[in-house]
């Protein structure tokens, strides 16, 4: 079996967003997929995995919940950093 997530994410800084998650998609779970499109308003990420053991939906669901966590991040630096610089 093989899930495959998508999640489409509102937001005016997708590129900036999309170019800095990039770099860090290195040393995945064997055979987990990572693909990230962006357009003006918009990021969609996707993650595909095959499922060959239970823990397997685990290490699925935590990685894309911590690249959640990272695309926040990055909002709120990219929100700080326009503040500052107004």
């Amino acid at each position: 079996m093989k899930i495959k997530i998508s999640v489409k994410i509102s937001t005016e800084a997708s590129k900036i967003i999309m170019k800095s998650l990039e770099v860090d998609n290195v040393d995945l779970p064997r055979d987990m997929q990572i693909n990230l499109h962006s357009d003006k308003e918009s990021l969609t990420l996707e993650v595909e995995m095959p499922i060959k053991d239970p823990r397997d939906v685990l290490t699925l669901r935590n990685t894309i919940d911590e690249i959640l966590q990272h695309i926040n991040a990055i909002e709120k630096t990219l929100k700080e950093v326009g503040k500052s610089s107004s």
